[in-house]
This record gives C-alpha cells, sequence and structure tokens, in this order.
C-alpha cells in the first residue's frame, strides 16, 4: 500500500531536487522514499554540506602544484627517523 505524503518545502529547493533527480534518471518521489527509509532503519539524519575549499586553499595548492611540477620546495620520501634527521641536517 502506498501513501501520500504532503509537504511544503521551497521552491528553489524543490526545483533544485527535481533537476538533481532527473540528472541521475530518477524521480523526486523516489529521493524522499529512500530518505525516510533511511531515517527510519538508522533512527537518525546525517545533515551535510559537500566541504569547498576557500580560494585562499585553492591558491595555496595551485602554488603547491607548481612547486611540485617544478621539483622545489618539497623533501624526499622521509620513512625514518634518521631520514628526517639526515634531512634536516642537510639544510
Amino acid at each position: 500500500m502506498k501513501a501520500t505524503l504532503i509537504t511544503r518545502i521551497d521552491n528553489d529547493v524543490k526545483d533544485r531536487a527535481v533537476q538533481m533527480a532527473k540528472q541521475i534518471g530518477i524521480p523526486l518521489s523516489l529521493v524522499v522514499t529512500a530518505s525516510l527509509k533511511k531515517f527510519v532503519a538508522d533512527g537518525q539524519i546525517t545533515l551535510s554540506v559537500i566541504p569547498k575549499a576557500t580560494p585562499y586553499l585553492d591558491r595555496l595548492a595551485k602554488r603547491a602544484m607548481v612547486d611540485y611540477k617544478k621539483g622545489v620546495n618539497f623533501s624526499p620520501p622521509l620513512k625514518t627517523a634518521e631520514d628526517v634527521d639526515h634531512y634536516f641536517a642537510t639544510l
């Protein structure tokens, strides 16, 4: 037996959710059903935001990649404490 669930959500949220569901080829009702089943099975709800790097971190990462490609500002592989000691002694 199926039930009808009526709820109020922002139009923007609904529209974006419908588009995302379409992108993966499923109806929004399947997204809602799967979310409710997981909530019932787990007894909890997990809310998260996909982390996004700050512009500052993006700049640092790009700079590090340039240095890496040039072979500068990177240490060699250091596997033991002796490797670390020897590397720092030669700086």
